[in-house]
């Protein structure tokens, strides 16, 4: 999840997937904007699990699960105004 103020509008960018390779670097760290980086995963090989996005008509939630069923990251968003 990385959220960006761009001219005073906020953007929230999602990246569900973590493709065919697992790796735990943090090499382009210094490319995100301060304090706009949410949650990074990069650990041992495992098991995987999914994004899920549950919307109604006052809000969306984007959770982040693993493949215990324990969810790893949430956040919720309101809608613009």
């Amino acid at each position: 999840h990385l959220a960006e103020d761009l001219d005073g509008s906020k953007m929230n960018y999602f990246v569900v997937g973590a493709g065919g390779v697992v790796e735990n670097s943090h090499s382009h760290a210094s490319n995100v904007p301060a304090d706009s980086l949410k949650y990074f995963w990069g650990g041992d090989i495992i098991l995987g699990g999914f994004g899920l996005m549950e919307v109604n008509s006052t809000q969306m939630t984007f959770s982040f699960i693993e493949h215990t069923e324990k969810t790893l990251y949430q956040t919720v968003l309101k809608p613009r105004m």
